[in-house]
């Protein structure tokens, strides 16, 4: 049988929290899919924890040093045999319907491309702290990454015709992508919220907020003073979620 879903995971020592994300996985009430695991060359127990887990799990996976996430990204797509490609962080836990649900819009609408929902933001012990997610709008994208991209779908054509993830980003290449491929874009959104994401990644810095910044620019091509007072705001509403979630 053809995999329908590939679901792909970038680990780096996360064997603190990876076998929960694993653990939500298996626990998918939809079981045509394969999960591929690109390990960056863990020096904890990660390895060990996938070797387990494959005997649960259909998965794929790798352990060597790479570039980063969209490095590791990026080989899981050449692997991978879905249709539908997601990525998940190795510390996110998704709902046991999430892949369920969103197939019933891919199912309802076959000239979609890319599906996305809502996660929830939560501390390391999974207290809430916000919802993250909405419906996809080219016009708000250019200003800011309105669309959680954690658990979305996306049809395997979009990376046949456009690429990969363009790894000289290291936080936002997601967001790179996406402008990129705005314009081609049929997408859907699914007004629920599909699992859970550990607050504090890579793309939740000020770092990822300059690197918006050149891809607002680049990509997207917002003139210089826009594109600055865009990043301003950005970086004071960063610092006031700061200030509230202590």
């Amino acid at each position: 049988m053809q995999v329908n879903v590939s679901i792909i995971i970038a680990v780096f020592n996360g064997e603190k929290y990876l076998p929960e994300c694993l653990d939500s996985i298996i626990k998918q009430k939809y079981h045509n899919f394969e999960t591929i695991i690109i390990d960056g060359g863990s020096t904890d127990q990660t390895v060990s924890i996938i070797k387990d887990y494959s005997n649960r799990l259909l998965i794929q996976w790798i352990s060597e040093k790479d570039n980063g996430i969209y490095d590791a990204w990026n080989k899981a797509i050449s692997m991978s045999q879905g249709t539908w490609l997601t990525f998940v962080g190795c510390d996110d836990v998704m709902f046991e319907d999430w892949l369920q649900i969103m197939l019933r819009s891919t199912d309802a609408n076959p000239t979609l491309n890319f599906v996305s929902a809502i996660t929830t933001m939560v501390s390391n012990d999974l207290k809430p702290i916000r919802n993250w997610g909405s419906r996809w709008n080219l016009s708000k994208m250019n200003r800011y990454m309105n669309v959680a991209h954690v658990g979305a779908f996306h049809h395997r054509t979009l990376f046949d015709r456009f690429g990969t993830f363009n790894i000289s980003y290291k936080k936002v290449a997601d967001y790179e992508f996406l402008l990129r491929i705005g314009n081609s874009i049929s997408a859907s959104f699914v007004n629920e919220v599909i699992g859970l994401m550990r607050h504090g990644g890579a793309s939740d810095t000020v770092d990822a907020l300059k690197e918006a910044l050149i891809v607002k620019k680049k990509v997207a091509k917002i003139n210089n003073l826009l594109a600055l007072l865009q990043y301003c705001w950005a970086v004071m509403a960063f610092y006031k979620r700061k200030v509230m979630n202590r």
